[in-house]
């Protein structure tokens, strides 16, 4: 079956598709994206099971010995430390919904101290596995709220030799900016241990990740990893700590102590097996290749090149988003289906109209992008837009609505994944740039300052439209919500 698998995902990319791959060819780059990347998560799938099936043991078992050099550079030691309430902070998270949520998924090693800021301690970190996402075989790890500034309650610092399983996302840092955080702050993460049989395990040092785990139960994709927590474990654990993180061992010993005699306690730590863990993680990646697939049917036409164009724009006129609202016909939210054609001067896609502001619009439109046939396609099926909208004098698509300005009127809408926020994201900048030079009052407020939200919309647009999601930079973000405001 495992073979199978295997011999399957590396057949869905045959000789052809690298040639349309190579050669630009009439296949949009946004399905080759999402293609790679479904067969990409189904030969880790089948990289997962040859794990299990015993393929790879002794190539790529971890080694769990920890040895410190005489020039590790460890995190000072801090006395008095000025706790703080781990429930100020943060989101919490499921199992599943780190996973989904994190950029990337591994088990690494923290290796040597960098320095600290106000709220965050700065670690070298090796990378031992990776389970979605990519990661350098090296990373900065940022560790927050674990300063000699500010600690929450009951955390220790990292140290050198930790093997933690971490759910990471890009920092906002500004002291590292390449450096990663946890998801979650400092709750949703594992240690990782060996038993005395050699078995790894990875157990949760606060219980609040499995506690939201369990409290927080998903039909669609349950957490069916089993707590596999006993005494000996939690002494097996308290004896390889002992070796190199002090905290963290006399952490587990007021397990154990609590334990003693009462055999159920122990599982107040829960612990995982790491095969269990790296057999669910194969679950989900599935699960996230067949939604990628279906976000995209295999009818839809797409258009032969992609390119959201955010170098350049073609338009008539500059526009502030005042007049190009008093301009235009209708005032609408789209989404964009089918790819119809281009001509000399302009790109026709199928849309279907999801909310209107202004103007009178049919359910599903003709929606015209002008620009020569040399020009950028910036859209592909199921791109959300926010556009302003002229009546088309075509005679052969009496349903065709222009984009004012040509090339600017319009921006991609996005989400908030984790809050339900919805934005507004100008690729271009140039209506937000003229709204702002010409007429002020009518810009609502601007996030693209904000990293962070910055980077909850390139999650976003990585789900759901790779190409765009590497856009080099965002030059403008406003909510939704606030630009209705000004249309009312």
């Amino acid at each position: 079956m495992t073979t199978e698998c295997l011999a399957a995902a590396i057949g869905g990319i045959d000789e052809k598709f690298i040639a349309e791959a190579r050669e630009a060819s009439p296949k949009s780059r946004t399905r080759i994206m999402l293609y790679a990347a479904a067969c990409a998560a189904a030969l880790l799938l089948a990289a997962f099971g040859l794990m299990r099936a015993g393929v790879f043991k002794g190539e790529n078992k971890l080694d769990m010995t920890v040895s410190i050099p005489e020039d590790a550079v460890l995190p000072p030691a801090i006395e008095n430390r000025p706790a703080a309430s781990y429930a100020s902070y943060g989101t919490a998270y499921s199992v599943e919904k780190a996973f989904r949520k994190a950029d990337a998924v591994c088990l690494l090693t923290v290796k040597n101290f960098i320095t600290e800021d106000f709220y965050c301690s700065y670690f070298e970190a090796s990378v031992d596995r990776v389970y979605k996402g990519e990661l350098p075989e090296s990373i900065v790890l940022a560790q927050w709220l674990a300063t000699s500034q500010i600690m929450l309650e009951n955390s220790p610092r990292y140290t050198y030799g930790d093997k933690l399983l971490l759910f990471l996302d890009p920092s906002i840092s500004q002291t590292f900016p390449g450096a990663y955080d946890s998801v979650g702050c400092d709750i949703s993460f594992f240690y990782a241990a060996p038993s005395s049989d050699g078995e790894i395990y990875l157990f949760d040092h606060k219980g609040l990740f499995s506690y939201y785990t369990y409290s927080c139960k998903d039909d669609e994709h349950p957490f069916n990893v089993r707590n596999r927590s006993s005494l000996q474990l939690v002494s097996d654990f308290c004896n390889y700590y002992s070796a190199f993180d002090k905290p963290i061992a006399d952490r587990l010993n007021e397990y154990y102590e609590a334990c003693v005699g009462h055999e159920t306690a122990s599982f107040a730590l829960h612990v995982y097996s790491l095969e269990d863990m790296e057999a669910y993680f194969a679950m989900e990646n599935e699960s996230i290749r067949e939604e990628i697939l279906a976000r995209v049917p295999e009818d839809a036409v797409l258009p032969p090149d992609r390119d959201p164009g955010t170098e350049s724009a073609r338009y008539q006129r500059s526009y502030t988003f005042r007049e190009a609202f008093e301009e235009a016909d209708a005032v609408c939210i789209v989404t964009v289906k089918n790819y119809l054609g281009r001509d000399e001067w302009s790109t026709d896609f199928e849309a279907s109209v999801e909310k209107t502001y202004k103007g009178s619009l049919p359910d599903s439109i003709t929606l015209r992008q002008w620009a020569d046939s040399k020009g950028s396609i910036p859209f592909t099926y199921s791109n959300q837009l926010f556009v302003y909208l002229k009546k088309s004098r075509d005679s052969k698509r009496p349903d065709a609505y222009e984009i004012i300005g040509g090339d600017i009127g319009y921006m991609y809408l996005a989400e908030h994944e984790e809050f339900g926020s919805r934005y507004l994201v100008d690729v271009k900048g140039l209506m937000s740039l003229e709204s702002s030079e010409r007429d002020p009052g009518s810009v609502p407020k601007d996030y693209s300052g904000n990293r962070y939200i910055e980077l909850e919309m390139r999650r976003y647009f990585k789900n759901h439209d790779p190409i765009l999601a590497e856009t080099p930079e965002f030059p403008y973000i406003c909510l939704l919500e606030d630009m209705e405001k000004t249309m009312n």
